[in-house]
């Protein structure tokens, strides 16, 4: 019998101007979640009626491109609205004897109604740091929120800078030493509504998101400070240090880095949550909010130089 067709995951395409391509791609996968119904006549033991009520598409993964993303979401840095442009999902073809397809491609496109968001990432001490985002059609009232297209013209480009590793962590003031790795979640909670009886989402958006991250350190003297009721802080940075091609990771003082960091008008509560291990580890876990309307959890910027405190 004949092989079909081998497809492998070449990349996905936020709109903009320009365009963001997102070619370093890990867990990504296109979910269509019909919401399926099945219904029995008489006494029948198998169902006469099969079919579904609605369809909730869904995309979902994990990127090393974290400053690619966080860069196209528009709103408090979280999420976007891509209702101007399209979302794509590219796969290229294997070839039989070769290698992949010089131009063809396989696509799913989410045509001019995606809301996207990402979820939080993880960073580790020699590790590559991972982000995960979710992008979810709305459906505009006449046109299905995605095609598929089986051939398409290969037109997102690959390349990128180069991920990132964790970086230092400053708390008030004070550089974290022996910090393992770091763990950030926006734990974004959805509103997600359906109208009319159409088959597709007519709402989505976030009713509640609240940004935080938790690390782990070697360091015990943390304990003094963030253990027993915690601390509020006044100050605190976050970085993800850049790599690079062909050499060691940036230098501190080169304009490559990512930062995460205190904002006026918040008040942020660090606590030490726990010690484990053979070899000692306290985990603290910092808890971002927001003073005033005008404010968001955190200031973010990429392409900045590592600054301590």
């Amino acid at each position: 019998m004949s092989v079909p067709g081998i497809h492998y995951l070449h990349a996905m395409q936020f709109p903009g101007t320009p365009v963001v391509n997102l070619v370093q791609l890990d867990d990504h996968a296109v979910e269509f979640n019909f919401e399926e119904f099945a219904l029995r006549q008489g006494a029948e033991a198998t169902p006469t009626m099969v079919g579904a009520m609605a369809q909730r598409p869904d995309l979902a993964g994990r990127t090393a491109q974290i400053a690619d993303v966080i860069g196209a979401m528009t709103v408090e840095d979280i999420c976007a609205d891509f209702s101007a442009g399209d979302v794509l999902t590219v796969w290229r073809p294997g070839v039989s004897g070769g290698i992949r397809h010089a131009t063809a491609d396989y696509r799913v496109t989410l045509d001019n109604n995606a809301f996207a968001y990402w979820t939080g990432f993880e960073a580790e001490q020699r590790g590559m740091a991972s982000l995960s985002y979710r992008v979810v059609p709305i459906f505009d009232g006449t046109n299905d929120p995605f095609t598929l297209t089986g051939v398409g013209t290969n037109a997102v480009t690959t390349g990128f800078a180069g991920g990132y590793t964790l970086g230092p962590i400053s708390l008030n003031g004070s550089t974290v030493g022996g910090v393992l790795g770091v763990n950030w979640t926006n734990n974004v909670q959805t509103e997600e509504v359906d109208a009319d009886g159409q088959p597709f989402l007519t709402y989505a958006g976030i009713q509640t998101y609240a940004p935080g991250f938790t690390f782990r350190s070697t360091d015990l003297t943390l304990l003094d400070t963030y253990g027993g009721r915690g601390a509020t802080l006044t100050a605190w940075k976050l970085y993800l240090r850049q790599l690079q091609a062909c050499d060691l990771a940036y230098g501190d003082a080169e304009t490559e880095h990512v930062l995460f960091a205190f904002v006026a008008g918040t008040a942020p509560w660090a606590r030490a949550r726990r010690v484990s291990g053979a070899r000692a580890t306290v985990e603290v876990a910092v808890s971002l909010n927001r003073t005033a309307l005008a404010h968001q959890g955190f200031a973010y910027n990429s392409g900045v130089a590592i600054s301590l405190p």
